[in-house]
């Protein structure tokens, strides 16, 4: 009998996680959506860092056509209520300025993606 409410306490649990999963994919998905249709010209870029002990980052990046940064935005977390929010450090400053204590920062490998991922489109 303990057996099976094991078995059955490990099936919710996972199916949980497959649905907060799907959720924070969709809010994922919405954000990136809803800054590109906000910023129509330009130029979109997207960093991530990865690790399995450390708060993952991501950030949003979207740049003029002569990359001065016209809207940044930040993730960073391990769970599923990790949210976006703006990163206005950077907003106004052209990719190539963006100060050193920035690009060695908590953000910074995610920045520093992003801003390669949107050097490598304007060529």
């Amino acid at each position: 009998m303990g057996e099976i409410r094991l078995v059955l306490l490990v099936v919710i649990l996972l199916g949980l996680n497959v649905m907060t999963s799907i959720r924070h994919s969709n809010y994922y998905k919405k954000t990136v959506n809803q800054i590109i249709q906000n910023n129509s010209e330009g130029y979109f870029g997207i960093g991530m860092t990865q690790s399995i002990f450390k708060k993952r980052n991501i950030v949003l990046m979207v740049t003029s056509l002569d990359g001065v940064i016209k809207e940044c935005q930040v993730m960073s977390g391990l769970t599923i209520f990790a949210k976006f929010k703006p990163f206005e450090e950077v907003n106004g400053q052209a990719i190539t300025d963006i100060p050193e204590h920035l690009l060695n920062g908590k953000y910074g490998e995610a920045l520093t993606q992003a801003i390669e991922f949107i050097e490598s489109e304007r060529k």
